[in-house]
C-alpha cells in the first residue's frame, strides 16, 4: 500500500519545473509511510495526512476492546457484589455490619430475644452461621477484584498510554503539514529551502512517533491473553462459584 497524492502513488506530483514543490524532499516512499499513510487533497488551502485504513482498524479494535472491557469489568463486579451503591463509591465490600449475612446475624440476635431460653442457642447457632458466611463473602470479594486487577487497571494503565502516543502522533502529523504547507506557499528560495529542512525534520518526528504509536497498538493482543489468564486461572471463577471447590476437593 502506498500514498497517492494527486493521482501519482511514486511520490508526489508538484507540476512543472520551477516550483516551490520541487524542493521538497521525497520522503514518502517505503517504510511506516508507505505502509501506514496516505495523503488526501482536502477542500482546504492546507493538505491533511490521513491515516491508511489498517492504521483506523488498528485503533478502532484497541478502543473497542476497551468499551468491552469496561462493561466486562462492571458484570463481574457485580457477580461478586452486588450492592451498585457500593461499587459507585470505589469499594467492593460493604462497610462494617452491612454485609447481608452480617444484617441476617444481627436480625438473628435480636429476633432470639422473643423466643423461650431454650431456643436461644440454636437461635446463635444461625447468627455465627450468617456472620461467618458474611465475612467469607467479605474475602471472596476482595479476592475475586484482585484477581482481575490488570483487567481493571487496564483503562489507567495501557490505554491511557495509547491514547498519549495517539495525541503526540496527532501533534506530529499537524506539524508536518503545516511545514509542507509552508514550503508550497515560499514565495523566495531562501524561506522554501528553510522549510523544506523544517519539513524533512517533521517527517522524521512523526515517523518515529508513528512507529512508537503502532508498537502499542500491535500490543493488543498479549493484553488480551493477559486478561483471560487473569480471569481463568487467577480463580475468579472459583470466587463467583464457590462449589468448585468442593467438586475439586472431592477429586
Amino acid at each position: 500500500m502506498g500514498m497517492l497524492v494527486n493521482g501519482n502513488d511514486d511520490g508526489c506530483y508538484w507540476g512543472g519545473s520551477g516550483s516551490a514543490e520541487q524542493f521538497l524532499p521525497n520522503l514518502e516512499k517505503g517504510g511506516i509511510w508507505r505502509r501506514w499513510l496516505g495523503f488526501r487533497e482536502g477542500s482546504a488551502d492546507q493538505e491533511k495526512t490521513q491515516m491508511s485504513p489498517e492504521f483506523k482498524e488498528l485503533t478502532a479494535k484497541y478502543d473497542t476492546y476497551k468499551e468491552c472491557s469496561d462493561l466486562l469489568v462492571q458484570k463481574l463486579e457485580a457477580c461478586i457484589q452486588q450492592n451498585k451503591n457500593v461499587i459507585d463509591i470505589g469499594k467492593i465490600v460493604n462497610e462494617p455490619n452491612e454485609n447481608p449475612y452480617e444484617k441476617l446475624a444481627n436480625s438473628f440476635s435480636s429476633f432470639s430475644n422473643f423466643f423461650p431460653p431454650e431456643k436461644h442457642e440454636s437461635i446463635r447457632a444461625l447468627a455465627s452461621t450468617a456472620f461467618n458466611l458474611g465475612r467469607l463473602q467479605r474475602a471472596q470479594q476482595l479476592e475475586g477484584r484482585r484477581s482481575i486487577r490488570h483487567l481493571r487497571r487496564f483503562f489507567a494503565t495501557e490505554y491511557k498510554e495509547l491514547m498519549d502516543e495517539r495525541a503526540k502522533l496527532e501533534k506530529a502529523r499537524k506539524h508536518m503539514d503545516r511545514m509542507k504547507h509552508e514550503v508550497k506557499v515560499s514565495k523566495t528560495t531562501e524561506k522554501i529551502e528553510k522549510y523544506a529542512v523544517l519539513y524533512e525534520q517533521a517527517v522524521e518526528e512523526f515517523d518515529a512517533q508513528a512507529r512508537r504509536t503502532i508498537i502499542l497498538l500491535n500490543q493488543l493482543p498479549n493484553i488480551k491473553n493477559e486478561h483471560t489468564v487473569s480471569f481463568f486461572f487467577f480463580g475468579y471463577l472459583d470466587h463467583c462459584f464457590p462449589s468448585f471447590r468442593v467438586v475439586e476437593k472431592e477429586k
